[in-house]
C-alpha cells in the first residue's frame, strides 16, 4: 500500500473471502465510531494501491484509533472504549450504527474536557467477564466502592 503526505497505517487485518457480510468498525480518538459493510464499500486493490478512506476525520472527530474487521461476530458480542483518563464504558456491537464509508460516525462515547479514546477491544460472551470486574456498562451502574475493613490495633 502506498502512503500519501501525512498518511499512516494505524490496523490491518484479514478479510475471508466467503463471508460477504464482514464489517468495518471504525473508532476514531475523539469517541465517534461506525460499522461499514466491507463488500458494499470497499473494492479488494492490488499490491501497490492506494486504498480508499475508511472514515471522514475532521478536528471534530480526531484521528482513527482502531479498526477491526468484523466477520462472524454474534449478537451477545461487546465493544469496550478506554479512554486515556481511564474512563471505560461497553456498549453492544449492535448499537454501532452502520454508514457508508466516507463518513464521520456516531458518538459512541462521551468524553470530559480533552481526553481521548487511548483503546478499544471487542468482548465475546465466552470471555466470562463478571459483574465484580468492575466494567461499567453502558446499560447498569456502576458498582459501589467499599473501604477496607480497619484493622484493630
Amino acid at each position: 500500500m502506498r502512503l500519501r503526505g501525512d498518511d499512516t497505517l494505524v490496523s490491518m487485518d484479514v478479510i475471508p473471502a466467503e463471508n460477504e457480510k464482514s464489517e468495518l468498525l471504525t473508532i476514531l480518538e475523539n469517541g465517534y465510531g461506525k460499522r461499514t459493510v466491507v463488500a458494499r464499500h470497499f473494492k479488494s486493490q492490488n499490491r501497490g494501491g492506494m486504498g480508499v478512506r475508511a472514515s471522514k476525520t475532521t478536528a471534530k472527530t480526531g484521528p482513527v484509533v482502531k479498526a477491526i474487521v468484523l466477520s462472524g461476530y454474534s449478537e451477545g458480542d461487546d465493544l469496550a472504549l478506554v479512554s486515556r483518563s481511564g474512563q471505560v464504558i461497553r456498549i453492544h456491537i449492535k448499537s454501532v450504527k452502520r454508514l457508508g464509508r466516507d463518513t464521520q460516525g456516531v458518538t459512541l462515547m462521551r468524553l470530559r474536557g480533552k481526553d481521548k479514546v487511548a483503546s478499544v477491544t471487542l468482548i465475546s460472551p465466552d470471555d466470562n467477564i463478571s459483574p465484580d470486574d468492575n466494567i461499567i456498562t453502558s446499560d447498569k451502574t456502576p458498582p459501589p466502592v467499599t473501604a477496607p475493613p480497619a484493622r484493630k490495633a
